[in-house]
């Protein structure tokens, strides 16, 4: 998913779905978080990710290996199944040209990941 986020709200531009690159597309549909054009992202995982600091030398994005694990996002209805289920999440912060993060670049999986990304492999 793409997003671009003001003070309140995070608007949801594009995204692909799919089980698999395989099955992966893109569709108006899929630009939608759950029927949603856009949400609050008050306490959000995309709002961490855009409050990231970057700091050199260290990897610039954001990430929960298994959100159901993590306290403060297990009630999450994405998490917990209220909507969806998802266990990973991933997400950089799109920097405009003047340093600002104005929105995120993310990926969901229903799957926990086991390592890090910033892991070396």
């Amino acid at each position: 998913m793409i997003s671009l986020l003001d003070e309140h709200t995070q608007y949801f531009l594009s995204g692909a779905t799919g089980d698999n690159i395989i099955d992966a597309g893109i569709s108006l549909e899929s630009a939608r978080w759950y029927g949603c054009d856009s949400i609050s992202h008050y306490g959000g995982l995309c709002e961490r990710t855009i409050t990231l600091e970057h700091q050199p030398g260290a990897p610039a994005f954001y990430e929960e290996l298994d959100l159901l694990k993590t306290e403060r996002t297990q009630n999450l209805p994405y998490v917990n199944g209220t909507t969806a289920d998802f266990r990973h999440y991933v997400g950089m912060p799109i920097t405009s040209p003047g340093g600002l993060n104005i929105g995120t670049v993310f990926a969901m999986s229903k799957t926990p990941a086991k390592d890090d990304l910033s892991e070396p492999q």
